[in-house]
């Protein structure tokens, strides 16, 4: 039986020795693998302060470039900025009272063309076959119309209404053809 004991003595010395030799592998391995990661964490740790170094000169870079690109639009405008206003109110009141002149101007060149146009047809009416001859009939049948209608009007002499005579009045203080 000593034989046995023995054996199982060494067995244990050696799965003793074993356990041993695992831990301080796995110890060293552990350092290993520590000053790997903390190497990593520094090489990390270096390479993301100089992003943010570059990141930050970037951003830095970008501010003084818009901070001189609004100092240069501000030296831009004047020193009065209430001349500027009034400068600008003083050129759309004047271009608007342009434009309403060239609106009356405008309708005085309708009432001139109309006028031609009226004149046209009272001289060319009688040639026919002319391009104008398919407006000729259109007008013969307006005026038709209108003698139609006042041929009602006076059949019938009621109140007359206000729409018409201010028509009829704004049409006799038009200026004749002959001006």
């Amino acid at each position: 039986m000593a034989d046995y004991k023995d054996i199982l003595k060494e067995t244990l010395n050696n799965l003793g020795e074993m356990a041993k030799d695992i831990t301080d592998t796995a110890t060293e391995k552990a350092r290993e693998f520590t000053g790997t990661a903390t190497d990593f964490a520094k090489e990390f740790k270096d390479t993301a302060t100089e992003k943010a170094r570059e990141f930050t000169g970037a951003a830095a870079e970008k501010a003084k470039d818009f901070s001189d690109a609004a100092n240069e639009k501000a030296k831009s405008f004047s020193d009065d900025p209430v001349k500027d206003l009034t400068d600008k109110a003083k050129k759309i009141r004047a271009n608007t009272r342009l434009a309403f002149e060239a609106s009356g101007v405008n309708e005085d060149l309708k009432k001139v063309y109309m006028e031609i146009g009226k004149l046209y047809y009272e001289t060319a009416e009688a040639e026919s076959g002319s391009y104008f001859e398919p407006l000729f009939r259109k007008a013969r049948q307006l005026n038709e119309q209108l003698d139609e209608l006042n041929r009602k009007m006076a059949e019938d002499p009621a109140e007359p209404d206000p729409e018409t005579v201010i028509a009829e009045e704004a049409v006799a203080s038009e200026p004749s053809s002959e001006e």
